[in-house]
């Protein structure tokens, strides 16, 4: 028997095992090797428009101007339209109760009493006072129709938490730092701390509105890309880098437009800014959940290669071995023979 007859052999039984793992482990290697999704440029660039598209609409005036008629009309005695008499809210006892329990005054009335949801133990809670006001659940309810009222006016409404900046001034009387810091970004601007204040630090609707265009705009796309070509869907990580891009692109036009508008003071949209810290929180759960499936798939990858490893060994253990080549081949002439002897 010729020396490359049993060379090729070994190569054959070589190869075969070699084949046996790769096609055993080959579809778990294409997991580990895949993360995430691959934005394409369009991709992109739709996210920077809607963002875009959301900025201008938290710049809007015309849209300004709409709101705050709504909030006006709501402050009257009798409104006369819907969403008038809907968030009808005249005569409420926060708007005259600052903390400490006194009636007071100020150009910021919202910031100083009444209209922080987490006041505590300074007597102007507002649902507090409005259940005392109305009772149970009137003022419960009462309390939320005034809170988002608020927003739609040009001021806004008052950021929750606000109630825990106060601090007491020389002269005994209670500042807050939203309103020290306003009046200091006001200096040179040519505007008046209460309109810094609206645009640094307050809740609007119209910002609220934005960020739900912005936000519808990114699912429609995501529902149109899916419906033309199913392959190319969005994993939930691809819907999150999506949203990312959309938001921070709403955050800064926003803010940049402001600027312009405003002589530096930009417009801080702030519920773009809760949505944009949600969504990279998002972003980084999913991320981690992914990569620990991953690193449980790589466990199981290295455990089947073991297992073959192990298998191709135990089978070389119980072969013959020869001190020479030339027994190895005399052994297997030998084993030739005999098969020919059972044949004829």
């Amino acid at each position: 028997m010729s020396n490359n007859l049993i060379q090729n052999e070994l190569k054959n039984e070589t190869a075969l095992y070699f084949k046996r793992i790769c096609e055993t482990t080959s579809n778990d290697y294409s997991k580990i090797a895949y993360l995430g999704d691959e934005l394409s440029w369009f991709d992109v660039l739709s996210m920077l428009v809607f963002g875009f598209i959301g900025g201008a609409i938290s710049n809007s005036e015309q849209l300004k101007d709409f709101l705050d008629n709504i909030h006006t009309e709501a402050s009257s005695d009798k409104p006369q339209t819907l969403l008038g008499k809907l968030f009808h809210h005249k005569g409420d006892k926060i708007d005259h109760t600052a903390r400490g329990g006194k009636d007071f005054a100020t150009y910021l009335h919202r910031l100083y009493g009444g209209h922080d949801p987490f006041s505590i133990g300074h007597g102007d809670n507002p649902f507090v006072l409005l259940v005392k006001q109305y009772g149970i659940p009137k003022g419960i309810l009462q309390a939320l129709r005034h809170l988002i009222a608020d927003t739609f006016s040009k001021q806004g409404g008052t950021l929750p938490f606000s109630s825990f900046l106060d601090f007491k001034k020389e002269d005994g009387t209670i500042g807050n730092f939203l309103d020290e810091w306003s009046k200091e970004v006001a200096k040179g601007t040519g505007l008046n701390p209460q309109q810094v204040y609206s645009e640094l630090f307050t809740i609007k609707a119209q910002d609220v509105s934005s960020v739900v265009i912005t936000g519808v705009l990114v699912k429609a796309y995501v529902k149109i890309r899916t419906l033309q070509d199913k392959s190319k869907s969005f994993s939930k990580i691809g819907i999150t880098q999506l949203k990312i891009i959309a938001y921070l692109t709403n955050v800064l036009t926003s803010a940049i437009w402001g600027a312009i508008k405003h002589n530096g003071v930009p417009n801080l949209n702030i519920p773009a800014i809760f949505k944009l810290i949600v969504e990279i929180i998002k972003f980084y759960i999913l991320n981690y959940k992914e990569l620990s499936a991953i690193k449980k798939d790589i466990e199981i990858f290295e455990k089947k290669v073991s297992t073959l490893e192990n298998e191709v060994y135990g089978r070389g253990e119980n072969l013959l071995t020869y001190a020479t080549f030339d027994e190895y081949v005399s052994e297997l002439d030998t084993q030739y023979d005999s098969f020919e002897k059972l044949l004829s």
